[in-house]
């Protein structure tokens, strides 16, 4: 019954992206549905409330710093970023499965992902800089 539920939520939902893709639509769960709880359950439900571009300016940024993580932990094994890139698969499974853009985990992950690969993007550059003028 449960998975019914959402498929219908889902397919409510989707017509409302089809509808109103670049601007949303703020709070349609009350038009299609009546009440607060008739969403999309997962990372769709954002666009369709918010619109393309804001969906896109949370997202991408967030998809760009999770692989960065992936990228630099594999080359240079840094725990802090295997850390940060881990607890991203779970944080984008959250998003996926859920309507998690309102629970503060993924806000607090995004705070926590950007400056930690920020910070090991400026240390790697200073350590090249450092290399090369030394040689």
């Amino acid at each position: 019954a449960s998975l019914n539920e959402r498929l219908i939520l889902f397919n409510e939902g989707f017509k409302v992206l089809k509808e109103k893709p670049i601007l949303g639509e703020f709070m349609y769960e009350y038009r299609v549905f009546g009440n607060t709880g008739g969403y999309m359950h997962n990372i769709l439900s954002y666009w369709a409330e918010y619109g393309l571009i804001n969906f896109l300016l949370i997202f991408v940024p967030y998809s760009i710093f999770l692989f960065k993580s992936y990228k630099y932990f594999v080359k240079y094994d840094d725990k802090i970023l295997k850390a940060m890139f881990f607890s991203g698969i779970y944080v984008a499974l959250i998003l996926l499965f859920s309507r998690s853009y309102t629970h503060m985990i993924f806000w607090i992950h995004y705070g926590l992902l950007m400056p930690s690969v920020l910070k090991f993007e400026r240390e790697t550059k200073k350590q090249h800089q450092i290399k090369y003028e030394t040689i």
